[in-house]
């Protein structure tokens, strides 16, 4: 135990996939203590390599099956699994409406679009994407928003919510 060299058993146990840091203390005269901290899955990020599970970092969390982590949101889109943390801190919010979230895309750097469970796409806003998906909980729980036939709602105009029907509407008396 004396000549254990405690950098190295560090440096081994921080290369497995789920450990974020560990720290090794020499116990005497029993053994060895490694304290961990894991790593906090959070997505799965859709790269040019496949997916891949984040953590809270963004960053990738090597040696893990994908299958166990279907239950995670799928972020795309360039740079976003370095945002991934906080817009999903904002989903999260609003607990009702976040279960049936299953993607997100980072569109241009700058805003993220929201996919739910039955295809709908809610565009927020760039600013204040908090009060976009507030207002839209809000309206939601009044309104039943996201059990409608709509495949878009669009916050991106702020004090507006812009709804795409899944199907066009027909004028009255028309035949088609």
């Amino acid at each position: 135990m004396i000549t254990s060299d405690l950098n190295q058993i560090r440096d081994n146990v921080e290369a497995l996939g789920w450990v974020q840091a560990a720290r090794v203390e020499r116990h005497f005269p029993k053994g060895l203590v490694i304290h961990l901290e894991e790593r906090q899955a959070l997505a799965l990020y859709q790269s040019a390599e496949g997916h891949q599970v984040i953590d809270t970092n963004g960053e990738v969390i090597q040696g893990v099956k994908i299958e166990d982590f279907r239950h995670l949101p799928v972020i795309s889109g360039t740079k976003a699994e370095t945002k991934a943390r906080g817009i999903i801190a904002i989903l999260e919010t609003e607990a009702d409406l976040y279960n049936e979230v299953w993607s997100l895309a980072y569109r241009s750097e700058r805003r993220w679009d929201v996919y739910l469970g039955d295809n709908i796409r809610i565009m927020l806003p760039e600013k204040d994407p908090l009060s976009a998906w507030q207002k839209l909980a809000k309206m939601d729980r009044q309104h039943k928003l996201t059990q409608r036939n709509t495949v878009d709602i669009d916050l991106r105009v702020p004090g507006q919510i812009i709804i795409k029907p899944d199907q066009p509407i027909k004028p009255k008396g028309s035949q088609t």
